[in-house]
């Protein structure tokens, strides 16, 4: 259910208040999740598409669905001939206004019953139903829905009706009447079945409530014996929030037809993702589309309750804006007005957030949309929603403790996840050294180990190798690996190879006298005989290998390691269920390096971005040892996710141009790109720092999903197209002589 039974309530409250009387009106009462068990009685009015239509000797039942849910509604002629006949047209899809009664769904077929059964009880809540004999088939202490369980004389009875299922262990019961009625849930089964206690007629099989046993249930404790257990198939659907009730329809409008549409609205279905896509408007409909949507809006919505409680102004910035070196690509506009001329979007608004700072605001933030002409992938899109945030006279500590405070609220809020606060802090380098990545799954273990220092005088020469042109060897150890078969390892071998592995080391580790191609100490391999004594067993003792395990080495330069077993421990972490998928690991990575050296251009190179500030212990080293320069940037990263990124920005002329300087961006670069910033740079700028969660991933990680499709309304493609749109498509001539431009290129891609 996405809304709260509050917000039913008020909603509904509303629209009866507003609700023209006299003709039909299109304005419901309730959301088609709305009605419950105590609305039984009341009369409401719906709004909402077939989900399904099955027509049961006369009487036609229809599944109608809106964002909240499916309510069962029921049309039947004896109740209103109209209604009926209009509603053998309705199929799939259709888009129907109805109105009508509320009632509890009545039982179903009846199944068996026991005679002579008896009823005890010493007060509402303590009671049991039993046997002529005095066996207790069921007994409860609560009214309350709870576990429960069947004697074998009622257990043999289900058997002997009901042949094509067997009553699972896990039942429930809850009261409905007491003293009278009570639903049984086979949760395992997924069936429901209805007990009813009566007093026995005079004359005749037809077993009836009797009204006086309804009159004195409620006067009990005491016993009362005598009666009729019956059994009847229960229509309750416990799937449903509504599953207890239907709508008795009264009144229907067909508002709209629809085709047959291309695939059915609903969950767990496999379908081409090129399909959803084009049918994207058929897609959205289904339940969990619904409930992504509506994550998504909550967990904005807790961003800005949050944000404005913590005195943030949110402020927008200019989508048009000049193009900047960033990393990624511009997403470029032409300018009519000035030919030859091009506006970019976004990549963030990073210049413009920190003028606001310099320009008294103190403290912003905004929703704000970004661009970047990269290649999407499964966490990447061209466009993306990212929460900014800047705050004046604001160090590392103060926007970390913002950031978890907004982390908690969203995930809480919007998710139903509990987060704990503080987040645990890794430095960057640890980070690598352990984990081979800066955003690291750390629900799990197998952990990246150096042995260099041990392989070095072995007789594997392709670790002595690695290790003499300043590279490393490195392992992890994966429980149960010894069961894997050369065509496992092979396959895995392949998979470091996309990250420039030149190969896969391994050896087992077996219990003596198990069998393998070569053993010496407890280990396997065609490699083992390439090893001194001892170094195998250290090896061992490092990465935490047990006897069932196997050890993967990676001997490369340090990138080439760090890539390689770092993809490989996630790999197989994923495909051994290494991971407990409930929890919800946030870290912080910290103490970043402030450039990266580019051997190809023989130059330095900003390790993030152009305005990062540099600690006070190490600013010093700008001009001496630049590559020793700690920044003050932090990344939070949440089960192998980077969420955001942040820094520190540089507030002084003097460093900033200092970082140009050793960049290599000349004054005439410096001017053309950045003249506006570095202007307000020299007129007061406050120390000033900032941070911009990732909206869609946060809510791809709540959602549980592994593409960031699926938490985006209308994505692009994996290709950067829209199979909805069909953009990017082909403009006119006449556009394009506006804008001064002449194509030359034949038409690729979605129309061409």
């Amino acid at each position: 259910m996405l809304m709260s039974e509050e917000t039913y309530s008020k909603f509904s409250a509303a629209r009866l208040e507003t609700a023209p009387t006299g003709h039909p009106s299109l304005k419901r009462s309730h959301y088609c999740g709305a009605l419950r068990l105590t609305d039984a009685g009341a009369s409401a009015q719906l709004n909402g598409w077939v989900q399904r239509r099955r027509d049961h000797g006369g009487v036609i039942f229809v599944d109608l669905r809106d964002r909240t849910g499916i309510t069962q509604v029921v049309f039947d002629p004896q109740i209103d001939a109209t209604a009926h006949e209009r509603a053998s047209a309705v199929r799939s899809e259709f888009v129907l206004n109805v109105s009508g009664t509320v009632r509890e769904r009545e039982p179903g077929e009846h199944l068996f019953h026991l005679e002579d059964a008896r009823y005890e009880s010493t007060n509402l809540l303590v009671w049991s139903v039993r046997s002529s004999d005095g066996e207790v088939l069921f007994q409860s202490d609560t009214r309350e829905e709870e576990d429960i369980t069947l004697s074998p004389e009622l257990r043999a009875r289900f058997a002997e009706v009901d042949k094509k299922y067997t009553l699972s262990d896990e039942l429930k019961v809850a009261v409905r009447e007491p003293g009278t009625r009570w639903l049984l849930t086979d949760v395992e089964n997924n069936r429901t079945y209805e007990f009813v206690l009566q007093a026995p007629r005079e004359r005749g099989n037809d077993l009836l409530f009797a009204s006086a046993r309804l009159e004195t249930a409620s006067s009990m404790p005491g016993e009362e014996k005598g009666l009729v257990l019956n059994v009847y198939q229960g229509t309750v659907n416990p799937e449903l929030a509504t599953g207890e009730i239907e709508l008795a329809v009264d009144s229907l409008s067909i508002l709209n037809t629809a085709k047959t549409p291309p695939f059915p609205v609903e969950d767990d279905m496999e379908v081409a993702e090129d399909i959803r896509m084009q049918y994207r408007f058929v897609d959205l409909r289904r339940p969990t589309m619904q409930a992504t949507l509506a994550m998504r809006h909550k967990a904005a919505l807790a961003a800005r309750n949050y944000m404005n409680e913590n005195g943030f102004l949110e402020i927008e910035t200019p989508i048009l804006m000049n193009s900047t070196p960033e990393g990624a690509r511009d997403v470029l506009v032409p300018s009519r007005h000035y030919p030859g001329k091009f506006y970019a979007l976004p990549q963030s608004p990073q210049q413009f957030k920190q003028i606001l700072m310099m320009s008294g605001v103190d403290r912003y933030f905004q929703i704000a949309r970004c661009f970047r002409d990269e290649d999407t992938r499964a966490d990447r899109q061209l466009e993306f929603t990212q929460l900014d945030i800047e705050m004046s006279f604001a160090g590392v500590d103060d926007v970390l403790e913002v950031t978890e405070g907004l982390m908690k609220r969203i995930f809480e809020e919007a998710g139903g996840i509990p987060v704990e606060t503080p987040f645990r802090r890794l430095p960057y380098h640890e980070s690598m050294a352990r984990f081979g990545t800066d955003k690291p799954d750390t629900r799990f273990g197998m952990e990246l180990t150096d042995v260099g220092d041990v392989m070095v005088d072995s007789d594997f020469q392709v670790f002595t190798r690695a290790l003499a042109s300043g590279g490393q060897v490195k392992a992890i150890a994966v429980p149960s690996g010894a069961d894997f078969s050369r065509k496992d390892i092979d396959d895995l071998t392949k998979f470091v190879g996309i990250y420039r592995a030149k190969g896969l080391a391994w050896v087992k580790v077996i219990t003596d006298g198990a069998d393998g191609d070569s053993k010496a100490g407890g280990f396997s391999s065609g490699i083992v005989k390439f090893f001194k004594p001892g170094q195998l067993e250290t090896a061992q003792e490092r990465t935490g290998a047990q006897p069932g395990d196997i050890m993967f080495f990676v001997a490369d330069k340090a990138n080439v390691v760090a890539d390689a077993l770092g993809n490989l421990r996630t790999h197989l972490a994923r495909k051994l269920n290494l991971i407990d998928e409930t929890r919800y690991n946030f870290l912080w990575i910290v103490d970043y390096p402030l450039f990266e050296w580019n051997a190809e251009e023989n130059r330095y190179e900003p390790f993030h971005h152009l305005f990062t500030g540099a600690t006070e212990e190490t600013v010093g080293l700008l001009d001496t040892d630049p590559g020793k320069v700690q920044s003050q940037h932090y990344d939070l990263v949440c089960n192998g996710y980077e969420l955001c990124s942040g820094s520190v920005r540089i507030h002084r002329w003097e460093i900033q141009q200092r970082v140009f300087d050793i960049l290599r961006i000349s004054p005439e670069d410096v001017k053309n790109r950045f003249g506006y910033f570095i202007d307000a740079l020299e007129y007061g700028t406050p120390p000033h720092a900032g941070i911009a969660p990732g909206l869609d991933r946060i809510v791809m990680l709540m959602r549980n999903e592994e593409n960031i499709r699926e938490v985006i309304a209308f994505p692009k493609s994996q290709q950067g197209l829209c199979p909805l749109t069909h953009a990017p498509s082909v403009v006119t001539g006449e556009q394009l002589e506006e804008l001064s431009i002449r194509v030359d290129a034949p038409p690729v891609g979605a129309d061409a």
